[in-house]
This record gives C-alpha cells, structure tokens and sequence, in this order.
C-alpha cells in the first residue's frame, strides 16, 4: 500500500488544504452533546496529520466547543435551520457553501477544498499525500473504512469488496477550486455542483473536465451509529451497518493499528 512519503513531490508544497465541515444543527441538549463529542474527535484526527499545513472550517448556525487552534475557523449561517432530517441534505450542502466562500476569502488564488463530515476520521498521511502530488484538480477515495460505533465493528470499504468508499461516505474527496470556480449568489459553480452527489463525484468531474484521481491508501474511516447521523435519522444506513458485520475486521490487534492511523 502506498503512503505520502513515498512520493516524490510534483511541485513545491505550497497547495492550501481545507477541511469544510458543515454542522448540524443544535436540536436537544444531549443531541448536542453527542454532536460535539463527535466533533471533537474529527478535529483531532485531523489535528494528528503528519503535514500541519492545513485549516478546518466549521460551518453551523450553532457554535461548537472545540480546541482553540489558529487553524480552526468558525463560519456562522444565517439561514433558516432544516425543520426535518429529510432537509438535511440542503442544510448540508449550504453549509459547505459557505465554508467554500470563506475558504475563498483566506486563500484567494485557490485552495483544495475536502469535503468531511463533522463525525468521520481522516488519515494521518491525508494532507501530506496531496499537496505532494498536488494534480490541481482533486482526489476521491475508493477505499476507506467503516466503523459501527454502537457494535465496535470495522470493516474495509473499497471496490474489492464491491463497496468503494465513496459510494457510502461523503468524507470522500478533495477538489481544487480555482478563483474562477468560487460559488457565489449569482453564479453557479460547476465544481461545487459536482460534489453534491458524492456517490457519483468521479463521474460528474469528469463529465466537467476536471478529472480526480483515486488516493491509493484507506483514507477515512466513515463513523455510523453514533447518534448523530444524517443518515440513520434519513434511513440509509442499514447498508453499512451490514456491511460492517459481515466484513469486520475480527483480529483487535489488527484493528488498534488501523485506528491508530486516524
């Protein structure tokens, strides 16, 4: 299996990396507690990369507790909160609009934007493997993990096993936006149009011009059954719940060295 260090630079190591978390919003009080313990271990999963050069933009109408940290940036939304799970999605995707935006405003020449949700975990080789190959169009992962929180289930996510991760997850890609790629309310942004589905994401950059390319390691680890899901209270996660049981990785010493990663 590859890993960042293994490559050899294709230009210099100046491509700003952000992570833009779009936050659900606070519902009851231990919902809310649940979303920032959740949170918590996201932003030290990422605050455990072996390249440091990176920010986190969260992007809610409620704020957080997080560790102070010069690379963690709070964007507050002013629009309505989703009334339903079913308008999750929506919210979801404005709220990384507005990460975009402020992205945009910090790193005006482009930056490459990844898509993470406020639960899962990255790979500690994430951000050095990018701005080492640095393509200037983006990556998606077709491999990845799954963890059943409430089982202590892992299992690989990837096309051997007929599941690529970003069919399942949408922590699963980080496109480069160029200046002229910034959404605004006039304009729509053909770039950030194509990572509203993830599950089609390679597709649709294609079908753009803009051909992302795979990241040839497991790069997140896509958390269900915490209490926060999107995707339990929509009803979709019945899938990788089973496919977490009947792929778990049974050897435990097996499985603290994949979780030490992230």
């Amino acid at each position: 299996m590859m890993i960042a260090s293994e490559l050899e630079p294709r230009k210099s190591l100046n491509a700003p990396v952000v992570f833009g978390i779009p936050l659900k919003a606070k519902g009851d009080d231990i919902e809310w507690v649940r979303i920032n313990k959740n949170l918590s271990k996201t932003l030290q999963s990422l605050l455990r990369q072996e390249d440091q050069d990176f920010c986190v933009i969260i992007a809610g109408h409620d704020e957080p507790t997080f560790e102070s940290d010069d690379r963690i940036i709070w964007e507050s939304v002013s629009f309505p909160k989703p009334e339903s799970p079913d308008a999750g999605s929506l919210d979801k995707t404005l709220k990384r609009k507005a990460a975009v935006r402020r992205a945009a405003e910090k790193y005006p020449e482009g930056f490459y934007f990844f898509i993470l949700d406020a639960d899962d975990l990255i790979d500690q080789d994430m951000v050095e493997y990018i701005r080492r190959d640095d393509n200037r169009n983006g990556y998606f992962l077709t491999s990845g993990y799954v963890l059943n929180e409430a089982e202590g289930h892992l299992a690989l996510m990837s096309p051997e096993n007929k599941r690529p991760f970003y069919k399942s997850c949408g922590s699963c890609a980080a496109v480069w936006f160029s200046p002229e790629d910034f959404p605004s309310d006039d304009v729509r942004s053909a770039c950030f149009e194509a990572l509203r589905v993830h599950g089609k994401i390679p597709e649709a950059f294609q079908e753009i011009g803009r051909p992302i390319q795979a990241v040839p390691f497991p790069g997140a680890v896509y958390v269900i059954n915490n209490g926060a899901n999107l995707s339990v209270l929509q009803g979709k996660s019945a899938v990788q719940t089973r496919h977490a049981s009947s792929f778990a990785i049974v050897d435990e010493a097996e499985v603290a060295k994949i979780l030490s990663r992230f």
